[in-house]
Order: structure tokens, then C-alpha cells, then sequence
């Protein structure tokens, strides 16, 4: 374990060695559940989401308070702009499954998109790793990584801590480099290190006008 100090003010970065997973986590389904999940893909729902909507609906009736199908219907919901709809999804999946990462996740995304990002530590009990989260599991699928770095990286650049946001988005892109949330983050961490410069480039100009004046 490699466990790295935080500027922001007591927190601690801790990288910990867990296995990551493509296989679907969703051994307790039927097998019917299980073969229409694995139709409706990573890539159906970001490329095509009003045709994954579609599909998840028909399977949301079946199946009306499984977490999966909750949870991909939020996501998609929110690419297509029906926030709305998105929100009662994602209310409802924090309210069946309050201790469902991608209710955490959920709730956490809502206060981004609100500038509510103080509120992202008590949101995951102040725990910035998976395993600090869930500490009885040693596994996490592919998407519980990705969704999680996601969220972490954007609050650590709204706190300012561009070096911790990095290390997640490093993360996200070693494991999928298509994904498109790669691209929100890293436009955080690129307006964050502009806003860095120009500040940086603003106190180098008055410092020479105050050596000249004083």
C-alpha cells in the first residue's frame, strides 16, 4: 500500500491494490436478467442512449427495484438531458439501496452539478478509496472503478488539488481510454491548471511592478 499525504487538509491519498473485474457482477440474477444486462452495453449506453432507455425501461418493469437497471437508467436519462427523470431514477435506487455504490455515486454527481462539492466527503463517509468504502471486498467491476474515479476526480479539482485529481484521472484512463468521461474530467483538471497559471503569471507581473515601485 502507497500512502500519500494530501494538501487538502487532513485528508490522506491511500492507493491500495484491489482486483478489477470486466465480468458482470450479477451472479444472484436469474439468468434471463442476466443475459438482457449483458445486451445493453457500456458502449450502447454512451454512444445510443435513448436506445438503451428503451430497452432498460422494458426491463425495469420486470424487474422494478433491481439496482443495475436503476442505476443505468439514471445514466442515461442524464445523456439524453432528461434530468428530471433522471434525478426521481436516481432518488429512487439511493432510497431502495442506501449503501449501493452508484447511489453514492449518483448523490455525489447531483452535488457537482450543483456546486455542492464540500458536501462529496460526508457523501462517502470520508472514504477516498473503494476498499476504505467497502473494506469486506478485495473485487470491483470495471465500472464501480471508472464511476468512482470519475466523481473523485472532479472533486479534487474543485478543491483545488490538481495532483490527487490526476492520479484519478490516470486511473480511469489506463482502464478504458474510449470512455467519455475522461473528457469532463479532464476539462476540469485543464481549466484548474489555467486558472493555476494565470494566477501564477498575474503575482510574477505585480511583484515586478512593486520592485520597480518600491
Amino acid at each position: 500500500m502507497d500512502t500519500k499525504k494530501n494538501d487538502n487538509k487532513n485528508y490522506k491519498l491511500h492507493i491500495f491494490s484491489y482486483k478489477i473485474t470486466h465480468e458482470p457482477m450479477t451472479s444472484s440474477y436469474d439468468r434471463k436478467l442476466r443475459s438482457e444486462l449483458g445486451k445493453i452495453t457500456i458502449e450502447m449506453m454512451q454512444n445510443h442512449p435513448e436506445i438503451a432507455i428503451g430497452k432498460l425501461n422494458d426491463l425495469h418493469i420486470q424487474y422494478p427495484n433491481n439496482p443495475v437497471i436503476m442505476n443505468n437508467l439514471t445514466f442515461c436519462y442524464y445523456a439524453v438531458g432528461e434530468e428530471d427523470k433522471g434525478l426521481a431514477m436516481s432518488d429512487k435506487l439511493r432510497e431502495t439501496y442506501p449503501n449501493y455504490l452508484f447511489g453514492y455515486i449518483s448523490s455525489a454527481l447531483t452535488a457537482l452539478s450543483e456546486n455542492r462539492h464540500k458536501e462529496i466527503p460526508t457523501i462517502f463517509n470520508n472514504c477516498i478509496d473503494l476498499q476504505q468504502l467497502y473494506p469486506d471486498r478485495n473485487t470491483f467491476h470495471i465500472s464501480e472503478v471508472m464511476a468512482f474515479s470519475h466523481v473523485m476526480s472532479k472533486y479534487f479539482c474543485r478543491i483545488g488539488d490538481i495532483r490527487s485529481s490526476r492520479i484519478y484521472y490516470n486511473i480511469m484512463y489506463k482502464l478504458d481510454k474510449e470512455d467519455t468521461r475522461l473528457l469532463d474530467a479532464m476539462q476540469e483538471i485543464l481549466a484548474l491548471e489555467n486558472k493555476i497559471n494565470r494566477s501564477s503569471k498575474k503575482n510574477i507581473f505585480w511583484n515586478k511592478i512593486k520592485s520597480k515601485l518600491f
